[in-house]
């Protein structure tokens, strides 16, 4: 987790695109797309301040009906993701035989999730495999 003086919010640097998007006015680069942070946000590290941001994520699996069901689940992505997006993460395989890794769609309900609320199981915390293909939406959560 980085701890940063300014972030891009404050920059004089930021230029609003319209629709929640901002460009760097360094390089141009997106690094803000519709109000959340991109993989180049703060990547200058002008002048921050306090700030944190995590690889960390909350998602929920979803019912027969593709609605959001039970409690949230943590994992770890690689990958720029929004809240109400889907995502496809492993599951356990029922057969040792299996070789093909299976994997459930889920819905991401929070970004940025603080180190500390998984520091008790950090160590067998999952990766997401990445967006799920079938869609790029991303729904009301």
């Amino acid at each position: 987790m980085s701890k940063f003086k300014k972030d891009c919010f404050t920059c004089n640097e930021c230029i609003p695109i319209g629709e929640g998007d901002h460009i760097c006015g360094v390089d141009n680069s997106l690094i803000i797309d519709e109000y959340a942070p991109t993989e180049h946000y703060c990547w200058c590290e002008n002048e921050k301040k306090e700030l944190s941001i995590t690889n960390i994520i909350k998602c929920r699996f979803l019912d027969k009906d593709g609605q959001p069901r039970g409690r949230e689940y943590s994992y770890k992505t690689n990958t720029v993701v929004k809240v109400g997006q889907l995502v496809d993460v492993p599951v356990s395989s029922n057969s040792d035989v299996d070789i093909e890794q299976k994997t459930k769609a889920v819905i991401v309900t929070q970004i940025n999730v603080p180190e500390s609320e998984i520091i008790s199981f950090a160590d067998r915390i999952k990766t997401i495999i990445g967006i799920h293909k079938d869609t790029e939406d991303v729904r009301n959560v």
